[in-house]
């Protein structure tokens, strides 16, 4: 991880923790994602037309792009509009943007830049509008991670996986504390894995205590299984 990754994953951690709940007051909030209607703007039009805005402010050129890695969400606002939401993350240093714009005529509706981690920026915005990410719900979580770019896809479990609270029960069984439901917080995950094991579906469950995170669990989402148990890290 290069440092610009490093202050950034920092300052998120912080931000965690002392940003309060109070509203972002934008309509261009994303609430979910996007069933787009024929004629949309495609997802490659979308990311041209970013970085052309990005070229236009910033005074870049094509050839700046070879570092960058682009991440771009169809998404419903807090308006009801359609949006596409491109963030251009520059990888080693130089300028991050975050573009918003319609999904059916390509006008800009939001455009932040910034010269540090764009990723940071997005983040505040979340944690001002939802609190600390143990709150939020499990929507809300499989939204964050699709829009940032740490999931492929927006996932949420199916018919074939067991409910959180299924999920919620086995947790609490193998945590080594006491731990009320209340005191749960939930996300559901696809781990992809490079040493040979098959794809896994898993509930990851957290005990929140005084405010705090206390343990995590992975518990399969397929069978039940217990997959892991820790204590969190101080630095995420």
């Amino acid at each position: 991880m290069n440092l610009k990754h490093t202050v950034a994953v920092a300052l998120i951690i912080v931000l965690t923790v002392l940003v309060s709940g109070s509203l972002a007051d934008t309509d261009t909030f994303p609430v979910k994602p996007a069933v787009l209607a024929e004629g949309s703007l495609s997802k490659e039009d979308a990311v041209a037309i970013a970085k052309n805005e990005i070229i236009t402010r910033e005074s870049l050129v094509l050839t700046d792009f070879q570092n960058y890695n682009i991440v771009a969400t169809a998404v419903t606002l807090e308006s009801g509009e359609n949006a596409w939401v491109v963030m251009l993350d520059e990888l080693f240093c130089g300028t991050d943007a975050l573009v918003t714009m319609s999904a059916s005529d390509a006008t800009i509706l939001d455009y932040q830049s910034t010269n540090g981690e764009i990723i940071a920026v997005f983040s505040i915005q979340w944690f001002e509008k939802k609190g600390g990410m143990t709150a939020w719900s499990v929507e809300d979580k499989a939204l964050y991670d699709w829009m940032s770019g740490r999931s492929d896809e927006y996932e949420l479990p199916g018919e074939d996986h067991i409910s959180k609270e299924e999920a919620g029960s086995i947790a609490l069984s193998v945590m080594k504390q006491t731990a009320t439901a209340d005191e749960l917080s939930y996300a559901f995950k696809h781990f992809s894995y490079t040493d040979g094991r098959p794809d896994q579906y898993v509930w990851v469950v957290i005990a929140v205590k005084n405010g705090k995170e206390t343990y995590i669990v992975y518990v399969s989402a397929i069978n039940g299984d217990v997959l892991e148990v820790f204590k969190p890290s101080n630095f995420g």
